[in-house]
């Protein structure tokens, strides 16, 4: 009896309590730079080691250069201007914002420049550290409410011809809240 009773309230506690798991990390990024050095036309193609999510160029002197990729199914992009980026200018150098490469193997840059380096990254492929976590949840307040009002509703659109609401007035607890940042190019696929 007391076994049953020991292991009774052990199976208990192991459901009730919240207990550690094992779970994937997220992925560390993979970086890796490449030194072009002076571009006069086309650069040499510079391969990777790994997926390339995203490119950036830096260089010494020269106007923005243009760059393109390399797809695993061997073809190439149009070329993109790799257009400066907010920050300003540091030690000599003129960097460029990331430019979406859709997981290139290669990548090459066109201009008239010295001193360029392309640093890839890739923010996916990277190895994800296995770890103990516990389990939790997280309670997040509610939005305030916007009205229909507010955002311009028509309401016409809530009532048939006879004048009948067809579509009532309804509330629901947020369950989902995505955040969709907008500082990368529109089509971009990450």
């Amino acid at each position: 009896m007391r076994v049953w009773f020991g292991g009774g309230v052990l199976a208990i506690a192991l459901v009730v309590l919240p207990t550690p798991a094992l779970e994937r990390g997220v992925p560390h990024t993979l970086a890796a730079t490449s030194r072009v050095g002076s571009v006069a036309g086309v650069s040499a193609v510079i391969r990777n080691r790994f997926p390339i999510d995203f490119a950036a160029v830096s260089w010494s002197a020269g106007d923005e250069p243009a760059i393109r990729f390399l797809s695993a199914r061997s073809r190439w992009s149009s070329w993109v201007v790799a257009h400066q980026d907010e920050l300003p200018s540091s030690g000599g150098r003129t960097y460029s914002a990331l430019v979406p490469a859709n997981d290139a193997v290669a990548v090459q840059v066109r201009g008239a420049n010295d001193g360029v380096r392309i640093v890839a990254i890739n923010t996916t492929d990277g190895p994800r550290p296995l770890r103990f976590a516990h389990p939790e949840a997280q309670a997040l307040t509610q939005p305030s409410v916007v009205t229909r009002a507010q955002w311009g509703a028509d309401e016409s659109y809530r009532f048939n011809t006879s004048g009948t609401e067809e579509w009532p007035q309804a509330f629901y607890a947020t369950k989902k809240l995505v955040v969709h940042h907008t500082a990368t190019a529109n089509d971009d696929a990450d």
